[in-house]
């Protein structure tokens, strides 16, 4: 099984969600399209990323929360609608919270240490992973 980067993921979650919403009668999978999209925010704005993917990829989601929360509407969830939108901006907050913490002062005290802590950093968004499923009994 292969599973995509979280830029990927997001990208067809948003496509399902944008698919469904124009679609008359489907505000319910619309509605599930956006919450997948919102919940791979934390994914896209990963502090492992480059400060340009990140701020790249984020600006791709501006108004994803306020669309998700409104389809929520339409689809009769308003708790999810606001669950939604706390949900980004918490997204956002962190987000700026940690473009506060670099690692000038570790790689200046240990570079390898800090290099080997960026390379950590980003593991979790590589693009394609290789993941062995077992065979199901019939």
């Amino acid at each position: 099984m292969r599973t995509a980067s979280a830029a990927q993921r997001f990208e067809a979650a948003e496509s399902w969600a944008e698919l469904a919403a124009s679609l008359p009668g489907q505000e319910t999978l619309a509605a599930d399209g956006y919450a997948a999209a919102v919940d791979l925010l934390p994914l896209l704005a990963w502090h492992g990323l480059e400060r340009g993917d990140r701020e790249s990829l984020l600006t791709r989601s501006i108004g994803l929360a306020g669309a998700a929360a409104a389809t929520a509407l339409l689809a009769g969830r308003p708790n999810q609608s606001i669950d939604l939108l706390e949900h980004g901006r918490a997204v956002q907050w962190t987000q700026a919270l940690q473009l506060r913490t670099d690692l000038a002062v570790l790689r200046t005290a240990a570079p390898e240490l800090a290099d080997r802590l960026d390379a950590l950093r980003q593991e979790p968004d590589k693009p394609v992973v290789e993941i062995e499923t077992p065979e199901l009994a019939r």
